[in-house]
């Protein structure tokens, strides 16, 4: 791993625990053991560093989605997958993260997360049409509609009003989110294999 993946991941570790503001270069820098020097080498500024660890976790979803759909043809095994990945991700994000970045950084929003976003939403419309050719979703799902409605429910999440930190999980409120999204859609054949990968899961 060279010098600058390896700032990337000390980063990431930082700002997903701790929030954006709170992370400085220096934090970085010490806990890596390099110089500031050494750093700015590599990043001229926070926001570069930032967009950079945007980037790379993008590319190592990508690459995820990749080594799933190698494994597994069935639409639900796919996208319950991803959830368990999603889940641990967000067990390790502090909400702060999601809510800076949007407030305190919203040229980064826009021109970085809201691609992302975008094509996250047509990628799941694909599955869910998979699905339906699969007899594992209803037939009178509107792929379109039903990604953007998901979009909306994962995008409240992280509203402190809605779901008070203190009182509820990210990871938590994803997987009702998850559940309720994948159940409203599923036929019978559906449920069924939905059910057996949780109960799997709890064996």
């Amino acid at each position: 791993m060279n010098m600058k993946q390896r700032i990337r991941e000390q980063a990431s570790r930082l700002f997903f625990k701790k929030g954006i503001r709170a992370v400085t270069m220096n934090d970085v820098s010490e806990g890596m053991g390099i110089s500031k020097r050494t750093l700015y080498e590599h990043f001229n500024n926070k926001e570069e560093l930032l967009i950079s660890c945007i980037r790379d976790e993008h590319l190592r979803g990508l690459q995820l989605r990749e080594d799933i759909e190698r494994e597994t043809s069935n639409t639900i095994d796919i996208m319950y997958r991803q959830f368990r990945q999603a889940v641990i991700l967000l067990r390790e994000i502090n909400p702060d993260f999601i809510n800076e970045l949007r407030k305190i950084h919203p040229d980064i929003w826009e021109n970085e997360i809201e691609p992302l976003e975008k094509e996250r939403d047509e990628y799941i419309a694909q599955l869910i049409e998979r699905g339906t050719e699969q007899g594992l979703f209803l037939d009178n799902i509107n792929p379109s509609i039903a990604a953007k409605l998901l979009h909306a429910q994962v995008a409240i999440m992280s509203d402190n009003q809605v779901f008070p930190a203190d009182k509820h999980a990210l990871a938590d409120v994803f997987q009702q989110i998850f559940t309720v999204f994948i159940r409203g859609m599923a036929t019978t054949r559906g449920l069924q294999e939905f059910d057996k990968l949780f109960n799997n899961d709890k064996s």
